[in-house]
């Protein structure tokens, strides 16, 4: 039984939509890979641009800052007492890098990489702490912390209070090194945002 095609003209209009599209997609891709600023204040472009790299190539940094190496070695211990293994530190190093990396190509203005990567490593050794207040005053000596709860073991409960003295032990040496802390709530919001499914190894 014979089914009659499209006409020619109906079929060449589909093609031409399908066409305009692609040119669209094109070009919004390659807008946002020369103009990252734009996805600071529009979600959709941002996830947009965040799933990128699977069709381009990304840039990569090639040498750490001082900065950036003063500050690893800062939160050094942080990132150690959640696994001592040298490839683990070197996976967060990468992990570091990378959110440094999103960052200058997302933010209009210029980027303290120390306050990327000290997100970094509380995200990386317990998530819940991100969004602890108490870590982010700007005089934490003195500022209590405590983000146990009587749901807790006492195994739990100890682990968490570790993990809270040497992040406090490590802002103190960052603040006096670098001289800035906390983070901005606009960095730590992105970064939240960046963070967010990311598998902890």
């Amino acid at each position: 039984m014979f089914t009659p095609g499209l006409p020619e003209q109906q079929g060449n209009w589909i093609w031409e939509v399908c066409g305009a599209l692609g040119l669209v997609l094109i070009g919004l891709v390659l807008l946002l890979e020369r103009q990252p600023q734009l996805t600071h204040h529009n979600r959709l472009l941002a996830w947009l641009y965040k799933r990128l790299p699977r069709f381009t190539k990304r840039p990569t940094k090639h040498q750490d800052s001082q900065r950036f190496q003063q500050a690893l070695l800062i939160w050094r211990e942080v990132v150690a007492c959640k696994s001592t293994a040298p490839r683990s530190l070197k996976a967060f190093k990468n992990r570091a890098r990378y959110f440094v990396t999103l960052a200058e190509e997302l933010l209009p203005q210029a980027v303290d990489e120390t306050h990327w990567l000290a997100l970094a490593a509380i995200h990386y050794v317990e998530p819940e702490l991100l969004n602890f207040e108490p870590l982010y005053s700007d005089n934490i000596g003195v500022t209590p912390l405590t983000s146990v709860t009587a749901d807790f073991t006492p195994e739990a409960a100890a682990k968490r209070q570790r993990q809270e003295e040497l992040i406090k032990q490590a802002i103190t040496t960052h603040q006096q090194q670098h001289g800035s802390w906390p983070p901005s709530p606009q960095n730590r919001e992105l970064f939240a945002w960046l963070a967010e499914g990311m598998k902890i190894h």
